[in-house]
């Protein structure tokens, strides 16, 4: 049988940058002195996850280009709460001046804050398995640039869908081991009830540096299951101006982030430990999602697998224990 690590891999190294994205495409830049609430603003409008500041101190040298996304949006609030409240109260929500504080910071000062990830650039003549290889370091985008200028993105959207390419290329029949055979979930452990507040479940992303919380029934332990997901992108409600909400119980947060942004369609998306890998790429590919939760047969998340698992799959690299956006 042939094995499919080999297929993607041979397959990505055929494939240039320029074929997958083109040789430009429209890419959201940030200016140094424009705000967080005017960054949520921008990407929420362009649909994207991070974006690069231009015009930054640190500017695109020693190939690292300097982004903020929604990661960094995210510790950088916490953080600052954690300053002034170390149970971040419904009292320091409403501070007005701490509001204004979070909301009129200059994207300069959140870029790469999380420092989860280094954002390397490519020329735009290499491999799309080079992409892979430094995706799977934990890179959200790579930017293909020519002295400084930004020209490009490749995204984890962009591997995803090549991989699917692969899979129609040659066959679903080349695709067909399970999840559980080819090791590719990872244990996840970390939740939050429906009775906790967001600002809990975001608490518990900066603490455990991952960029999303699955929210569980608040039963017994033997009887919980999942009801839905909150992650780094949900942040994005904040750039009405509002800070309390963090206070609400998390679903009542996410039905207010559901209802101001029809781009979040799916509560949360799934599979099994024998959900096959040809699944889980058209899976990961038609819904726009960057993971997808395993759950057992009493649907209780026990795994989850990414995209970034899936690069690290493709180039033969190190396992990953860090679940990015």
């Amino acid at each position: 049988m042939v094995n499919p690590q080999s297929l993607f891999s041979e397959y990505f190294k055929l494939h240039k940058i320029t074929d997958v994205v083109g040789e430009s495409r429209p890419v959201l830049t940030l200016n140094k002195d424009q705000t967080i609430q005017e960054c949520i603003s921008k990407m929420i409008e362009k649909d994207v996850r991070s974006a690069p500041v231009i015009e930054c101190e640190q500017s695109l040298e020693q190939n690292k280009a300097v982004f903020v996304d929604y990661i960094d949006i995210v510790d950088f609030v916490i953080d600052l709460l954690l300053k002034q409240d170390k149970t971040i109260t419904l009292e320091t929500l409403q501070n007005e001046n701490l509001k204004n504080a979070i909301l009129q910071t200059k994207v300069s000062e959140v870029a790469n804050y999380s420092k989860l990830d280094a954002y390397v650039t490519l020329p735009s003549s290499s491999t799309m398995f080079q992409v892979a290889e430094k995706l799977g370091q934990g890179n959200k985008r790579v930017v293909v640039c020519e002295q400084g200028k930004v020209l490009n993105v490749v995204t984890h959207s962009d591997v995803i869908s090549l991989l699917k390419k692969c899979i129609d290329d040659k066959g679903a029949a080349n695709f067909s081991d399970t999840m559980d055979a080819l090791g590719l979930g990872i244990e996840f452990n970390s939740y939050v009830t429906e009775e906790d507040r967001a600002i809990d479940a975001f608490l518990l992303m900066r603490q455990k540096r991952i960029s999303f919380v699955p929210i569980l029934t608040s039963d017994s332990d033997d009887d919980r299951q999942i009801i839905s997901v909150i992650s780094a992108r949900d942040i994005s409600l904040l750039s009405h101006g509002n800070i309390d909400i963090l206070n609400m119980p998390v679903l009542d947060f996410l039905s207010s982030v559901r209802q101001s942004n029809p781009v979040d369609k799916y509560p949360y998306l799934w599979c099994k430990h024998d959900s096959t890998l040809e699944m889980i790429v058209k899976r990961l590919k038609a819904t726009r999602v960057h993971r997808l939760l395993m759950i057992n047969d009493t649907k209780l998340p026990t795994a989850v697998v990414s995209v970034q698992q899936l690069t690290i799959f493709l180039t033969g690299g190190q396992r990953s224990e860090q679940m990015t956006e």
